[in-house]
Formats: structure tokens, C-alpha cells, sequence
């Protein structure tokens, strides 16, 4: 099987990367692995898959999760929606996004991730 190459988050490095993933909550896979004979030789579901970033450094070691915890990136609210500005403005820059839709961005980040996640930053 034949998949992206990728980040140290798990997400992939080709392609244009949402705010959400240059700034991310998790891992975003735009493909899922299927039981054997399940769907065989077709797209069948091509849904994608989410896989949430550790919370807190306690329990990125208690899980052994390799990734960067939610809290060690984004001590705060205010943090998380710096980089999702960061990320959108880089898109703007490269011609990848319109200016209009940054802000929008970055108002949304104020939920992005719930309710996949209990933890809010402050």
C-alpha cells in the first residue's frame, strides 16, 4: 500500500495543508486501511481518519505517543490561534487562500477540535 510521505505529526507533507494542519489537534488522513476483502478494488467509504494529539505532556508518556501534546504546542487559547493565523497567513502569502477567509480561520479555531478533545485552553 502506497501512502503520503509525512510530517512528525503523521500528517502529509505534500500537498496544500489546511490551518488546521499546519496548526494541528491531531493527525488528518484523507485515507483509511480496510480489513482485507472489505470493498477489494474499488473506493469504497474513502472517508479519512482523525487521530487526536495527546492532550497534555503526562499523557503523551503515558500513552508513548511520539507527538508533541496539544499543551506543549498551545499553552493557551490565545497560542492555538496565533498559529492558526500563522498557518492561514502563510497560505494567503503563497496565493493559496483568499485574505478574506483568514480571519475566518482564525475565528473558528476557537472550537476547532470539540468535541474530540476535553481539553480547553485557557
Amino acid at each position: 500500500m502506497l501512502v503520503p510521505a509525512v510530517d512528525d505529526d503523521g500528517n502529509d507533507i505534500a500537498g496544500v495543508r489546511a490551518p488546521m494542519v499546519g496548526a494541528p489537534l491531531g493527525t488528518y488522513c484523507g485515507w483509511n486501511l480496510r480489513a482485507r476483502g472489505f470493498g477489494h478494488g474499488a473506493m469504497h467509504e474513502f472517508s479519512g481518519s482523525y487521530i487526536p494529539l495527546p492532550e497534555s505532556l503526562e499523557e503523551r508518556h503515558m500513552t508513548g505517543d511520539p507527538r508533541r501534546s496539544i499543551l506543549e504546542r498551545y499553552p493557551n487559547a490565545d497560542a492555538y490561534a496565533a498559529a492558526i493565523g500563522a498557518a492561514a497567513r502563510q497560505l494567503v502569502e503563497d496565493r493559496l487562500m483568499l485574505e478574506e477567509d483568514m480571519e475566518r480561520a482564525v475565528a473558528a479555531a476557537a472550537n476547532w477540535g470539540r468535541p474530540r478533545h476535553d481539553i480547553r485552553l485557557k
